[in-house]
């Protein structure tokens, strides 16, 4: 990442080349962290203890989880209700939600599963 803060060739450009050409999705933290830095001055070492010891610190893993929520639900299909404009039951959202459940495939080669919570059987799906 210092590199790139330096405006130095990355040690990673093969992989972000290769990427980039086959048009895979991917996240890039390091450019994150790059933009993030701007926002300071202050020398790259304090900024690096400000989010790793050894690894991310629980402040570093709060920012990369934040830093790459948006991308994870841009590939999710369909979106997480959760992410979505608010639902109300008999609206058109809520409609286009149960269709999208419907148009998927579903693999009931295991209908049942044993409940851990009651140890009832349940019905369950797997989505392909």
């Amino acid at each position: 990442m210092k590199p790139l803060i330096e405006g130095k060739a990355r040690y990673d450009q093969a992989i972000v080349d290769f990427l980039r050409e086959h048009r895979f999705r991917y996240f890039d933290m390091n450019l994150v962290h790059v933009e993030d830095y701007k926002n300071f001055r202050i020398p790259f070492d304090q900024y690096m203890k400000r989010y790793f010891i050894g690894h991310y610190s629980p402040a570093g893993n709060h920012f990369f989880a934040y830093a790459i929520k948006d991308t994870i639900v841009d590939w999710l299909d369909p979106e997480p209700i959760t992410t979505r404009n608010r639902m109300i039951a008999g609206s058109s959202s809520m409609a286009t939600y149960q269709s999208n459940l419907a148009s998927h495939a579903w693999d009931e080669s295991f209908p049942q599963a044993v409940n851990p919570l009651n140890q009832g059987i349940s019905n369950t799906c797997v989505a392909r």
